[in-house]
């Protein structure tokens, strides 16, 4: 198809119609000269058809015709191009233009079939004969009908009490009703024409030329009041009307009433007397009223609020001195516009469709309030409570509207300073790093941040919708909710406790909760501030911590273990050395020195058996090393009583190392020294706090302590290692000789090694 179209005018692979078949010149133009004939004429036609449809007016079916015109002009390009072909074999373009004529040709058929109906309706130049002579006869009937219609129009003017007229456009009358030939007394045929006008009073002749005048000119209605004298010679007040009506005959005529308001007009004029009496009371009436409008506007431009008047439709008809500082305004730049285009609201679009909407509902009958911004002289902005009122009248008709304000510019920043305190307030509540809520009194959860939701797995919503005890553990909730009675009741005013929630997947999550009411002024609970850290690496870590704390623990005990028994073995040794020997000053020197192992080892049999690796028992420590030595120097503690007084907590092993070595020697110059020749006594241990400090005292009431013998400067390696050790527990140790023998060392709760 588109191989056709692109090829519709090539004449190519098609001879010229000359070289088809054996065309003579003469049959050849036989046929040319015959087409472009019928061509010619074809495009004569429609020209002329074209002529007639334009220049008859109201041409029936037009529309066929110009189909006629197509089909004809169709028509003769096929013909055309028959004789073209015999030069230029455009057979597809001669083929495309028959195809034209033959569809132009169908449609004229269907059109014609068409409106074949309406062709076979006209009439016959009989029957149109037939319809003038029906049309002429209506006509006479018409006219007899008009002289009847007119008479009866007559004898209705004759019926109205109205003086009837009609005038020509000069002022003629050619017609005066019965009325006014019987009141004026004058014959009519003297009154036609101007003669009528010597009925007028002279003094209205001239207002009455110059109304008519203006009335002809304007082709106006005629309206004037003007007196007419009567058939008595009294004069009485009429009003006159007349209008302009044109004639069949294509003339302008006037037709008038003159009505009689004579007794109106004595009445007007009664009522003019009455009105100057009203108007001196109302003159009176008036000095009063500006006298209290003075006291308003005394009132008015006094008040702190801005305040207004204006019309229902919402121009300006009043504003206070308050209203005009504010926006640096005259009073004559805002009396008589709308108040929506003074400059208090024309700085937003957005507020003075507000103020129209405001303005609308006011006239209405109802009032409105909003609050706006208006910017001052000095550019700041002031916020204002703004109202608009109705005020109405007796019958409740709006008559003024009332616009109010009150500058709130302070109470908006508080406001703003609030709002950005709660927004403030809000961010940190909601990105807390840790789980925030406000629960109401009955547990139910009101607000829950993003960490809490996080976690327990639920939704802010879903939270919303239960309860804490819901999701708490029931091994928690008793005491969870004892803590909260307690709050409720004033008894404390914040509680923290471990607690376990359930997650929404099922797992327990460990939290640390921390909980504070908030009261309201009448102190009565709002809700409560729960501060939720989930501590489950915390949990993890401290059971990971006890479980290394276990291992060292055991690891401890061994280590105190085999100090205990390698210290064990040192004492078994010297004994096994002083076994060897017969010197008694080396057998005393292997039994101090055994006891001074044995005292430590004490120490770490202690720590070993304790629970608490770090401190030793000291009382407990001192009965054990007393036995010991009983046993070393074959004293019964029958005959060498032990009096121990411990009041002090358990102590640290730097400090109970010492100090045992410290009590062991000092008991052991007790037995050696104090009872050598007695066969009774009693030693006295003694260990408390005093001021922060360790307070140990040793004491016998034995021989006594030689008075010529300085124990801080002695040979004796014994006082030597007790001034040592005292020195190491960062202490100071005196001596006291009064009835035996008693040492005080003073020490502190910790040392600095």
């Amino acid at each position: 198809m588109w191989d056709f179209w692109s090829h519709l005018f090539d004449s190519s692979g098609f001879p010229p119609r000359w070289k088809c078949g054996a065309w003579t010149s003469s049959h050849g133009w036989l046929h040319i000269l015959s087409d472009l004939g019928v061509w010619s004429a074809y495009f004569a036609i429609p020209l002329v058809l074209g002529y007639f449809a334009a220049r008859r007016r109201g041409l029936p079916f037009r529309a066929v015709l110009l189909l006629f015109v197509a089909f004809i002009i169709l028509c003769g390009l096929t013909h055309l191009m028959e004789a073209v072909i015999f030069w230029w074999p455009a057979y597809r373009l001669a083929g495309v233009l028959k195809l034209l004529t033959a569809v132009v040709s169908w449609v004229t058929v269907f059109a014609l079939l068409r409106v074949t109906p309406q062709v076979m309706a006209f009439r016959s130049p009989a029957e149109l004969e037939a319809e003038i002579a029906r049309r002429k006869q209506a006509e006479e009937l018409i006219q007899a009908s008009y002289r009847e219609s007119e008479q009866r129009y007559r004898m209705l003017l004759e019926g109205v009490p109205q003086l009837v007229w009609t005038c020509l456009p000069d002022g003629r009358c050619d017609y005066l009703s019965r009325q006014w030939v019987e009141y004026t007394g004058v014959p009519e045929v003297e009154q036609l024409g101007f003669g009528w006008s010597e009925a007028v009073h002279p003094d209205d002749r001239p207002h009455l030329l110059e109304r008519w005048t203006r009335a002809v000119s304007e082709s106006g209605p005629f309206d004037v009041e003007f007196r007419i004298r009567g058939g008595s010679g009294e004069y009485r007040w009429f009003k006159t009307r007349a209008v302009l009506f044109q004639q069949d005959d294509g003339t302008c005529k006037w037709f008038g009433t003159n009505t009689d308001i004579h007794d109106k007009k004595l009445f007007e004029d009664r009522l003019k007397s009455s009105n100057a009496t009203l108007e001196e009371r109302v003159a009176e009436r008036t000095q009063a009223l500006q006298r209290s409008e003075q006291r308003f506007r005394a009132i008015f431009h006094t008040q702190f609020q801005f305040i207004g008047l204006m019309s229902p439709d919402g121009v300006v008809l009043e504003a206070n001195r308050a209203a005009l500082a504010a926006a640096g305004v005259s009073e004559a730049s805002v009396i008589g516009k709308f108040f929506w285009e003074t400059p208090w609201w024309t700085h937003d679009s957005v507020q003075t469709d507000r103020l129209r909407e405001a303005i609308r509902r006011a006239a209405g009958g109802q009032r409105d309030r909003f609050e706006a911004s208006h910017p001052r002289p000095d550019g700041a902005v002031i916020w204002v409570d703004f109202s608009i009122s109705p005020f109405n009248d007796d019958d409740g008709n709006v008559v003024f509207l009332i616009p109010e304000g009150r500058d709130i510019t302070e109470r908006k920043l508080i406001e703003n300073a609030l709002r950005l305190q709660e927004e403030q307030f809000r961010s940190a509540f909601d990105y807390a790093p840790i789980g925030m809520a406000l629960v109401a009194p009955d547990g139910k959860w009101l607000r829950a941040n993003r960490s809490l939701c996080e976690y327990v797995g639920y939704t802010e919503s879903e939270l919303l919708a239960v309860d804490f005890q819901t999701i708490t553990h029931p091994d928690d909730l008793e005491a969870d909710l004892g803590h909260i009675e307690e709050m409720l009741a004033g008894k404390i005013r914040t509680y923290q406790m471990e607690k376990r929630y359930f997650h929404k997947q099922g797992h327990l999550v460990p939290v640390l909760l921390a909980v504070s009411l908030i009261r309201d002024s009448d102190g009565k609970p709002v809700y409560f501030i729960s501060h939720i850290m989930d501590i489950t690496q915390r949990k993890l870590s401290e059971v990971q911590m006890k479980a290394s704390l276990r291992e060292k623990e055991v690891l401890l005990k061994e280590i105190h273990h085999r100090v205990k028994n390698n210290l064990q073995i040192i004492s078994t040794l010297l004994d096994l050395q002083s076994g060897h020997t017969t010197d008694r000053a080396a057998l005393a020197m292997f039994q101090e020195s055994r006891g001074r192992v044995r005292s430590m080892a004490l120490i770490h049999e202690r720590l070993y058996r304790s629970q608490d690796m770090a401190r030793v028992d000291f009382a407990e420590y001192i009965r054990q090393l007393a036995d010991d030595l009983y046993r070393t120097y074959k004293v019964s503690d029958d005959d060498i009583r032990l009096e121990l007084a411990i009041d002090i907590p358990p102590l640290t092993i730097d400090i109970a190392i010492p100090c045992g070595l410290l009590l062991n020697e000092l008991m052991s110059n007790c037995f050696k020294h104090a009872f050598a020749d007695a066969t009774e006594g009693c030693i006295r241990v003694a260990l408390h706090r005093d001021n922060g400090a360790n307070v140990l005292i040793v004491s016998d009431d034995g021989a006594g302590f030689p008075a010529d013998t300085d124990f801080q400067n002695t040979t004796s390696f014994g006082l030597q290692l007790v001034n040592t050790l005292v020195d190491q527990l960062d202490g100071e140790i005196g001596l006291t000789t009064d009835r035996g023998t008693t040492f005080t060392v003073r020490f502190p709760k910790t040392t600095r090694h």
